[in-house]
């Protein structure tokens, strides 16, 4: 018996930001469990040859070195918090865009 070890997905950073946003949507992201959506940043991030990846489990941290007196960090998180089991809300659904706007849960 063979097991097959999930590929990770592939992100297109030449794609718009909307279908860009929806591929990360669609990846799971978890507290907890955000090695996929981890493993699919750090796969689009470490080829770029202008920025060094440091990777400590989920978190991933590129940057530059271009001898800059001052940088810039844009920082945010990949995880999702857990939807309540409760009936009372609706099933999850593939993201969606609609007036320029992401439509997912965790998307804003």
């Amino acid at each position: 018996m063979s097991s097959t070890v999930p590929s990770t997905p592939r992100l297109d950073l030449g794609a718009d930001v909307a279908t860009l946003t929806s591929a990360l949507c669609e990846l799971e992201s978890e507290s907890g469990n955000e090695k996929q959506i981890a493993d699919a940043i750090e796969s689009v991030l470490r080829p770029l040859s202008h920025l060094e990846v440091t990777r400590d489990g989920p978190t991933i941290v590129a940057r530059t070195h271009l001898g800059r007196s001052e940088r810039t960090a844009p920082a945010g998180h990949i995880d999702t918090a857990p939807l309540a089991d409760t009936p009372t809300l609706p099933a999850p659904r593939p993201p969606r865009i609609r007036t320029n706007r992401g439509q997912r849960r965790g998307a804003r």
